[in-house]
C-alpha cells in the first residue's frame, strides 16, 4: 500500500523532457519550485554563469527529478507506465518487494502525468 502515487510515461519533470532545449522560460520565478529546495539555489549549484533568470527546459527537468530523489520519494513514482484500468479495491497484503510489471498498486490518491487525479 503507497499512500500516494504518481505515474507516468517518463521521469519527473514530465513535459519539460520534450521540450525544445534552446528555448528559455520566461523567469524562473517561484511558480517552479517545490517545497524544501529553492530552484534558484539548486540552479545556482548547476551552472556556472548565471546571467539571467531564464532557464532552458532541461534545467527545469532536471530539477524535478532531482527533488524527488532529495527527498526520497522515489517509491511513489513510476516512469514508463501506461495504465490500463484504474478501480477501486479492497486489499489487506502488504505490496512491498513486487515486480513493477503489470502489476496491482494499491494506493489512496493517484495522480497520472497530466495532472489528473482519481
Amino acid at each position: 500500500y503507497i499512500p500516494h502515487i504518481v505515474l507516468g510515461k517518463g521521469p519527473p519533470g514530465g513535459a519539460w523532457h520534450s521540450m525544445e532545449g534552446s528555448m528559455l522560460t520566461i523567469s524562473f520565478g517561484d511558480w517552479m519550485e517545490l517545497p524544501g529546495l529553492s530552484f534558484k539555489e539548486w540552479a545556482a549549484s548547476k551552472r556556472r554563469n548565471i546571467k539571467s533568470d531564464r532557464v532552458m527546459p532541461e534545467e527545469i527537468a532536471c530539477y524535478y527529478k532531482h527533488y524527488v530523489k532529495v527527498m526520497g520519494l522515489q517509491k511513489n513514482f513510476r516512469d514508463n507506465v501506461y495504465i490500463t484500468s484504474v478501480s477501486r479495491l479492497y486489499r489487506e497484503k502488504d505490496d512491498e518487494g513486487r515486480s513493477h510489471q503489470n502489476e496491482d498498486i494499491s494506493t489512496q490518491h493517484l495522480e497520472i502525468e497530466d495532472g489528473q487525479k482519481s
